[in-house]
C-alpha cells in the first residue's frame, strides 16, 4: 500500500504564550487535524511547532512530507505585507514563526509540493506571495465561549465540497490584496474571501476551519485529498 505523510506545521508548542482557553481551542483543532489524517487508509502525520526546532530542520521535515498544511494560530506581523498594525486590540506576534512557515510554503512553490493553508495558514500563503491582509472586519466571529461562526461560502471550485450548509469560521483578519499567481475562490455573502488557490501550482487556502472536531473527518480529509490529486493533475500537465 502506498503511504502518504502530511506534515502539519503549528505556530508554537508553548502553552504558556497564550491564553488558556484560546490554547485549548488550538488543542481541540490540531488534535482533529491529527485525527483526520490518520483516519484515512495509509496516511501518516507528524505534528511540527514553526519555533520548535531550528528553521533548517522544519524546512527538511516539510521537504519530506507528501503535503504540508498550515494550520492556524496568532495574526501574521503585517511588517510582511509593509503595514503597521491596525488592529483594535492588539497582541504580540510570531514573527519567527511567520517567516519560517512562509519560507515552507516559498519552499513547497519552489518544489512543486502541495500545501493546504488553514485559517493562517491561508492568509500566510497570500503574504508569501506578496499579498496583503485586511487587518480587522467584523461578524466573523463570535467573542463568546463558542468563538465559530456558521458561515456560508459560495464556490465553483471542484476542490471544495458542498458548503451549502455553512463553514466554521472564527477570524478578525482575512485576504485583502492578492498575491502573485493567487486567485480567488470561494467568498462570504459578505463579499469575504474564504478560499485562494495558485493557479499553477498546487497551493490552496481555506479562511474557516475545515479542522474542526465536528467535520475534519469529512471536510479536512476531502481536501488533504483533493489538495494531493489537484497536485498530480498539475504534475501531469507539465509533463
Amino acid at each position: 500500500m502506498n503511504t502518504t505523510h502530511v506534515a502539519l506545521v503549528q505556530v508554537h508548542a508553548d502553552p504558556s504564550r497564550r491564553q488558556p482557553r484560546y490554547q485549548e481551542l488550538l488543542d481541540q483543532l490540531n488534535a482533529a487535524a491529527l485525527d483526520a489524517v490518520e483516519s484515512i487508509p495509509g496516511w501518516s502525520a507528524v505534528l511540527i511547532a514553526a519555533d520548535g526546532a531550528t528553521e533548517t530542520e522544519l524546512r527538511e521535515a516539510a521537504s519530506s512530507a507528501d503535503l504540508v498544511v498550515i494550520l492556524g494560530g496568532e495574526d501574521v506581523d503585517p511588517v510582511f505585507f509593509g503595514a503597521g498594525d491596525e488592529r483594535a486590540q492588539p497582541e504580540a506576534y510570531e514573527t519567527l514563526a511567520d517567516a519560517r512557515q512562509m519560507a515552507v510554503v516559498r519552499d513547497a512553490a519552489e518544489a512543486g509540493r502541495p500545501v493546504l493553508g488553514v485559517c493562517r495558514g491561508h492568509q500566510l500563503i497570500n503574504v508569501a506571495f506578496g499579498g496583503t491582509l485586511h487587518q480587522e472586519i467584523g461578524e466573523h466571529r463570535r467573542a463568546d465561549h463558542d468563538p465559530y461562526v456558521r458561515t456560508s461560502i459560495s464556490t465553483t471550485a471542484d476542490l471544495i465540497q458542498d458548503a451549502s450548509a455553512g463553514v466554521y469560521c472564527t477570524h478578525h483578519q482575512a485576504v485583502d490584496q492578492l498575491g502573485e499567481g493567487l486567485e480567488v475562490i470561494a467568498r462570504a455573502e459578505d463579499g469575504t474571501i474564504e478560499a485562494i488557490a495558485h493557479r499553477e501550482l498546487p497551493i490552496v487556502g481555506v479562511q474557516w476551519h475545515p479542522e474542526h472536531p465536528e467535520v475534519a473527518r469529512r471536510e479536512l480529509a476531502a481536501l488533504m485529498q483533493s489538495t494531493l490529486a489537484w497536485a498530480g493533475l498539475r504534475v501531469a500537465e507539465t509533463v
